[in-house]
């Protein structure tokens, strides 16, 4: 089986995060695969160059596995009604980009507020499931909004 494209991308994101060289990367391809690029590797040599890029990286102290960490949300306690966790990760990212506010307090109070206003509920950890496609739709509409309005000033 041939690499995939995640394999490339990985191996590439690899490179860069190692800060290899050009030279220096191609020579690891030839010396250990016989091959000038990573798009003539295998599926399982992919697979092995890529473990022995994160062990380089892990050595430098470059690498951290994002599964250790524990994602926002993800520790509370929720009934089957409640948003997900990946739902509120998703509402404060949108949010983070229509949002003027300078700091991720005053965020986190206008988000409550703007969810109070279109939910009816006080805070973001109040949010049901039925809730989510209203929010979410409400911030895609600011968006919308705030680029029309950057249109028309860049026609001004």
């Amino acid at each position: 089986m041939n690499i995939n494209k995640y394999q490339i991308k990985m191996i590439h994101s690899l490179k860069h995060l190692l800060a290899l060289d050009d030279d220096t990367y191609r020579l690891m391809l030839k010396n250990r695969y016989n091959v000038s690029t990573s798009k003539h590797l295998s599926y399982n040599q992919a697979s092995d160059f890529i473990e022995e890029l994160i062990s380089i990286a892990k050595e430098h102290n470059l690498w951290q596995f994002k599964d250790s960490v524990n994602k926002k949300y993800e520790n509370l306690k929720r009934d089957n009604r409640a948003a997900t966790p990946k739902q509120l990760r998703k509402i404060e990212a949108m949010w983070a980009e229509v949002s003027y506010m300078p700091n991720a307090s005053s965020r986190a109070e206008a988000l409550n507020a703007f969810i109070k206003r279109i939910a009816g509920v006080d805070h973001i950890l109040f949010l049901e499931k039925r809730d989510v496609i209203k929010v979410v739709t409400a911030i895609k509409a600011m968006k919308q909004q705030s680029a029309i309005r950057r249109s028309n000033e860049e026609q001004v």
